[in-house]
């Protein structure tokens, strides 16, 4: 298995960072990851279809 860092950038300047551990399509990963409801340390909702990109680090 191989670890990432992928980080989403939203309009407004924020970003959200998942650490992700995968033995399958990392492509799959990304796409729950966009299509769940997520909610931040302060319980606020994060809109992932604000993400204008993402990027991904392999380590």
């Amino acid at each position: 298995m191989k670890n990432y860092t992928v980080t989403f950038y939203f309009t407004g300047g924020e970003s959200v960072v998942f650490e992700l551990e995968s033995g399958y399509e990392l492509n799959q990963q990304i796409e729950k990851i966009q299509s769940a409801k997520w909610f931040d340390h302060k319980n606020e909702y994060v809109n992932m279809d604000k993400v204008l990109r993402f990027e991904i680090i392999e380590g």
